[in-house]
């Protein structure tokens, strides 16, 4: 009697044990599933997908405001997977109204949001929260930094496109102030620039005819 209670209890930790198993096998699979997404920032990948923006970082807005400056310093350190996320959502991600994180004219959207990186040049498609491979050449040094040696080695310049000359420059405005307002928000350096190799980037970036780049903003740690 005694023999068959235990073997009894035995057969229900083994029933309790197995769902147990399975509940964290899937959740294990789950978890790397979505650290491949996050890291996947392989040089030369075709599409990176961005993890999602963490909307609760950051210090209180008008402190952010008081804090904001621009930097002559970056660390040569890559951007955190999660902060290059948060960047590009910030310049021109999509918010919880289903429209873009900066104000368009006549809502027409007339701007291109270019990631130039050690890995390469992408484009940013905002709406699907992914960055999209242009060129697998390291431009920072030959296009980016023109007469300003220190942002050679910052991990990060946004270029901005549009074929609008009204209304892209106020799109791109809007859009390096997002930026720059997250950077100081989170400790990061930034800085607006307007000296870059427009015409050598237009080919790089394999530009619209009727395409121009506007300016740029470089972002990066602090050093």
């Amino acid at each position: 009697m005694a023999k068959s209670k235990k073997t009894t209890q035995q057969k229900n930790v083994k029933s309790i044990k197995r769902p147990i198993m399975w509940i964290a096998i899937i959740a294990g699979i789950a978890a790397i599933g979505t650290m491949a997404m996050i890291y996947c920032t392989k040089p030369n990948s075709k599409v990176i997908q961005l993890a999602a923006a963490d909307k609760t970082a950051g210090t209180p807005l008008m402190a952010t405001i008081d804090s904001r400056a621009s930097a002559r310093e970056f660390a040569n350190t890559d951007l955190a997977p999660q902060t290059l996320a948060d960047v590009l959502w910030a310049a021109w991600g999509t918010n919880q109204n289903g429209t873009r994180t900066i104000p368009t004219a006549k809502n027409e959207q007339n701007l291109k949001v270019y990631a130039v990186m050690r890995e390469g040049a992408y484009l940013y498609n905002g709406v699907d929260n992914k960055l999209e491979l242009v060129t697998t050449k390291d431009l920072r040094a030959d296009y980016i930094a023109i007469n300003q040696e220190f942002v050679k080695d910052a991990p990060l310049t946004l270029v901005y496109v549009g074929s609008d000359p009204k209304w892209s420059p106020m799109h791109a405005g809007s859009s390096y102030q997002n930026v720059g307002i997250y950077a100081a928000s989170n400790g990061l350096a930034a800085r607006v620039r307007g000296w870059l190799d427009y015409e050598g980037l237009k080919k790089e970036l394999n530009l619209l005819e009727n395409e121009q780049v506007i300016v740029s903003i470089t972002i990066g740690n602090a050093k």
